[in-house]
């Protein structure tokens, strides 16, 4: 019932905001990675492995930057038609 609650939540931001719906989509999937990651590398580190702890987090990182390409490519068009506008 609450992850349904949730979900009419960003469905409502959507509606309201005209956000494709693709982005929110692709948001939550950033969230994903990013908790996936901090959990993993965390059950490595109290295993005694740092170093690959380490590099848990930065695939993660470089996970969360190829996954926000679109959002960022989004934005830019934005801001590009926000610009032809003055």
């Amino acid at each position: 019932d609450l992850l349904q609650e949730t979900m009419q939540i960003f469905s409502v931001i959507v509606n309201a905001t005209g956000v494709n719906n693709n982005l929110i989509k692709i948001l939550l999937k950033i969230v994903g990675v990013g908790y996936l990651a901090e959990f993993s590398a965390g059950i490595l580190t109290d295993f005694g492995c740092n170093s690959l702890s380490d590099k848990v987090i930065l695939g993660g990182k470089l996970l969360i930057l190829a996954l926000a390409l679109p959002i960022i490519q989004s934005l830019l068009s934005l801001i590009s038609k926000f610009l032809q506008l003055l």
